[in-house]
């Protein structure tokens, strides 16, 4: 599907922060699509702000399924072992150990670093190289995100890092 409308990647390069209404919206919209991956049993690997479009007509789509894969592909899941595959800005620390048995739950963690820098300004852990950046998600735990943007509400800012929890069975 051709589609016309500019990701939130663009936007955020163009220095917009997004207010916690517009954040909730379009984090339910991607929610929705990574539910319907989950029923497929589709991880999506590379959620991020420039995989994430709004349409002409506002809609929210989640895009690129390049990094997808079928829970149930394992030839291409083992020959993938032990490779971080995703973006690091955004990837959990199960992709970056390159473990297996990815779920939905590695997607929600990358919604929550997307979600972080849609209402900061910037993503999670930036210090650095990229193996920087990969051990922070690995090791650190990140700044709260009401510490970058004071008007957000506390449970709010508590989704956003229970999303960024290091352990898949910590987070939603």
């Amino acid at each position: 599907e051709y589609v016309e409308g500019v990701s939130v990647g663009h936007l955020l390069d163009e220095e917009k922060r997004f207010d916690e209404n517009e954040s909730l919206e379009i984090a339910a919209a991607v929610t929705a699509g990574l539910e319907h991956l989950d029923r497929h049993e589709i991880v999506h690997r590379d959620v991020k702000p420039g995989n994430v479009v709004i349409t002409n007509d506002g809609i929210v789509k989640l895009m690129d399924l390049g990094l997808a894969r079928h829970r149930l592909e394992w030839r291409r899941i083992a020959a993938e072992e032990g490779t971080a595959i995703g973006t690091p800005y955004y990837i959990s620390p199960e992709q970056i150990r390159g473990r297996r048995d990815l779920d939905s739950r590695s997607d929600l963690y990358s919604l929550g670093a997307t979600l972080f820098h849609m209402v900061t300004g910037q993503p999670p852990f930036v210090d650095g190289a990229s193996v920087d950046i990969l051990n922070a998600h690995l090791k650190k735990m990140p700044d709260s995100p009401k510490q970058h943007n004071g008007e957000l509400r506390d449970a709010f800012n508590e989704m956003i890092l229970k999303l960024l929890e290091k352990s898949p069975k910590n987070r939603f």
